[in-house]
């Protein structure tokens, strides 16, 4: 069995790996210039703010799609349903996605910021 330290080194390296990837990707997308013909504020691109409005919910979710966590909205994994639902479609647009219990599950998309 592994010792404690062991164990808290292990985790200190993993996070310290992590790290260097997010920075490396953080400047890098930070380098690299859009098509403008893709990435206009009608479709949801990657990484842009996606205002929600759900048929079983009151009110609006804002999500970020993205694979790093950030503090500006609730983050969804672009291989979640409802990633792959938004990706690339308007606003206005209704749509449908499986929800994690097996429903299906009705959602308009209301606003996109970059």
């Amino acid at each position: 069995m592994a010792s404690y330290r062991s164990i808290r080194a292990e985790l200190a390296r993993r996070r310290l790996r992590y790290e260097h990837r997010r920075d490396f990707f953080q400047s890098y997308v930070g380098h690299v210039l859009p098509d403008p013909s893709v990435t206009q504020l009608d479709n949801v691109v990657p990484g842009c703010l996606v205002v929600v409005v759900r048929d079983d919910q009151e009110g609006r979710q804002t999500y970020e799609i993205a694979e790093i966590p950030n503090s500006r909205a609730q983050r969804l994994s672009p291989g979640s349903s409802l990633a792959e639902t938004l990706m690339w479609r308007r606003v206005a647009e209704p749509l449908e996605f499986i929800g994690p219990t097996g429903d299906s599950v009705s959602v308009r998309i209301s606003r996109i910021i970059s």
